[in-house]
């Protein structure tokens, strides 16, 4: 490993970290990180660090800020909302039960905002919480005949839409992994500012981030149909639907 040198000329701003502006040491890590990915620093709180970090999954940058005085429920429950939006289950339940996020209150702020998607996110992660609490057993137990001991406790068994859920969120990272940083031709439309839509056309765009997936109609519906909304290279939105042929390069 090379190392830096430091010589008398290095811009140090006063009051600042040396190794944060050296871009080295947990804070410069963390500017690192949001400057790769186009974010302004100078218009950054710990919370939107924080969210770097969880994006990168950086543990350690995390942790980072919540020792150094970061509230985690701070801004109307900021960090759990997107992290639920980001469907990022086991790091917001790790917040919630090691790092006291509130739930319950970040539970109130997406349904007062209406983010149904974050609303059933943060419902898994409270399913998932209680499901993992021991069930106590007394000797008075009663277990009924015929039926199965651990049902007559309720433990076990399968919640399906859990299950289901599960399966759908493996499934929307399969589409990401085979679309995000390609470029792909599709017949889709962009999505303009102001609620706005281009024409519907066969582009070709590279795909720099997934903004959403999405279904019409309920799965296994025979009309039912999977969406997509994309930013490109060219920061444009663009959303096409995934019942097409789509050629990938």
């Amino acid at each position: 490993m090379r190392a830096r040198t430091v010589n008398e000329a290095m811009n140090f701003t006063r009051e600042d970290d040396p190794k944060g502006s050296l871009g080295i040491g947990m804070m410069g890590q963390l500017k690192a990180l949001a400057k790769a990915r186009g974010k302004n620093i100078e218009n950054m709180d710990d919370t939107g660090f924080f969210l770097v970090a969880a994006w990168e999954n950086r543990h350690d940058l995390m942790d980072y800020l919540l020792k150094n005085g970061l509230d985690i429920n701070t801004q109307e429950s900021e960090i759990l909302r997107v992290l639920g939006w980001w469907e990022y289950i086991d790091l917001g339940i790790h917040l919630i039960q090691k790092r006291g996020a509130n739930l319950k209150k970040a539970l109130e702020f997406a349904k007062q905002k209406g983010e149904w998607k974050t609303e059933r996110a943060l419902e898994l992660m409270k399913e998932k919480i209680l499901s993992t609490k021991p069930t106590p057993v007394y000797e008075d137990q009663n277990f009924e005949r015929g039926i199965d001991p651990r049902a007559s406790m309720d433990l076990g068994g399968i919640k399906f839409t859990t299950k289901l859920y599960e399966i759908v969120k493996q499934w929307e990272e399969n589409v990401q992994k085979t679309l995000l940083g390609r470029t792909i031709t599709a017949v889709m439309r962009e999505l303009k500012s102001g609620g706005n839509e281009g024409a519907t056309k066969k582009q070709t765009v590279t795909v720099k981030e997934i903004d959403n997936i999405y279904t019409l109609g309920y799965m296994g519906e025979e009309n039912s149909n999977w969406h997509i909304v994309i930013i490109a290279d060219n920061k444009k939105r663009y959303n096409f639907s995934l019942d097409q042929k789509i050629y990938i390069k």
